[in-house]
This record gives structure tokens, sequence and C-alpha cells, in this order.
């Protein structure tokens, strides 16, 4: 299988091929999250302060900030076809590890959905990249959906060891006290086959129901 760090990689390359001039067009005359903020102000800084940061972040023990920081594109043509080239041989490289795995070819991948149970409100903005099991279906294009299977347990709210690195505090934290929270599985399928990962998300619930731990929805 392709790296999922590489698909991340080439997500970041395209929202911020042109520096967020995009955004900041379309977002004009409107209230910008800070989320959003924040990205838009680290697409639009020069290359060589964006380094800097990158630099003090290692020094102060931020890795997973500065590692995210540094898959900023520079805002150049050359980068971005670089890019849209990238994602081409990413998709064929999906397929071909589909196609070739051993046992015969496979119809579906299984996946997180999210790197941790529900967040509280603004502890997105500390920790941006939780959801980085998306880009494998954002940048390849293929169908995929998210189906609810459990919910965490008293005794596996968090196995996470105390870190220096704001990110992982955070999600420390976001997973303390996560008892009952609901947990969902990802399935993503080949390319026009949304067919299959919706049977196989019906037939994942279907199984689930019958779990006890199911995080069945309140009545509307």
């Amino acid at each position: 299988m392709p790296a999922l760090s590489r698909a991340t990689d080439l997500l970041f390359a395209c929202l911020s091929a042109d520096r967020g001039a995009s955004f900041r067009r379309l977002l004009r005359g409107n209230t910008i999250d800070p989320r959003v903020r924040s990205l838009l102000l680290t697409a639009s800084a020069p290359t060589w302060l964006r380094s800097l940061a990158v630099a003090v972040l290692g020094v102060l023990h931020q890795s997973r900030a500065a590692a995210t920081m540094r898959r900023f594109a520079p805002g150049s043509a050359d980068h971005y076809w670089q890019a849209v080239a990238a994602i081409a041989q990413f998709r064929l490289d999906l397929l071909h590890a589909l196609d070739e795995a051993e046992g015969g070819p496979i119809d579906l991948l299984l996946c997180p959905a999210y790197a941790v149970p529900a967040q509280r409100h603004g502890a997105s903005l500390l920790m941006p990249l939780p959801g980085a099991y998306a880009p494998l279906a954002n940048v390849s294009g293929f169908p995929a959906g998210v189906v609810p299977v459990t919910r965490v347990r008293a005794d596996e709210e968090s196995d996470r060891p105390a870190s220096r690195d704001q990110v992982d505090k955070v999600a420390r934290e976001t997973e303390r006290g996560s008892t009952g929270l609901p947990i969902a599985v990802q399935a993503i399928g080949r390319p026009w086959r949304d067919d299959v990962v919706l049977a196989a998300m019906a037939r994942i619930e279907a199984g689930a129901m019958k779990r006890p731990d199911y995080p069945a929805q309140a009545p509307i």
C-alpha cells in the first residue's frame, strides 16, 4: 500500500499550491474560523519563514506541528504540477496494491475514520490532523463512507504516554473521559464501486447493531 503519510502530503500540496490565494478570495468579507485562518497564514508565509518555524518547533519538541508545517507547498506552478502528477501516480499505486494483494484482488479497505474519539470544542485548533485517514479517499477519489461500530470502553480510554508535544497532549486529553463515545470505521472501495462500499457499510452496521455497545442514536 502507498504510505498514508504520502496521501496527506499530496493533499496539503494541492490545498496550499497557490499559497491560499483562492481560499482568501472565496472567504473575502466573511468571518474566518481560527483553524482556517491559521492554515491561510501558514500557506501565505515565505518559505524561509516556514523553515525557521519548523526549526523552532523542533527545538520546542513540537515534532507533529513541525511535520504538518513541512507539508505546505512553496507556491510555485512547477510544484503544483508535480503534485498533480504525483496524485495520478498515487491512484495507480493504490490500485496496483489492491490488484496484487496476496490472496487475490481486494475490493474494500477498512481503516479508522478518525484518530481519536469526538473532540472537545476548540481542540482541533491544537490537533490539526486527527483525520489523517481521510486523505486516502480524498486524494485517490475512491468512494468511501463511515459507519459507527462500537463505543469507547472504560478500560480503553487512552494508552498514550505523557509527552511534551502539544498535539499528543491534546490527543491524550481528548481520550481521557471518552468512555461511551462512538467509534466508527471507514470503508474505501474501488473507483466507481459505490455499491460495494454501501453494501459493506450496511453489512457492518447490521453486525454492529447486535452488539450491546453499539452507538445507536437517540430518537429524534
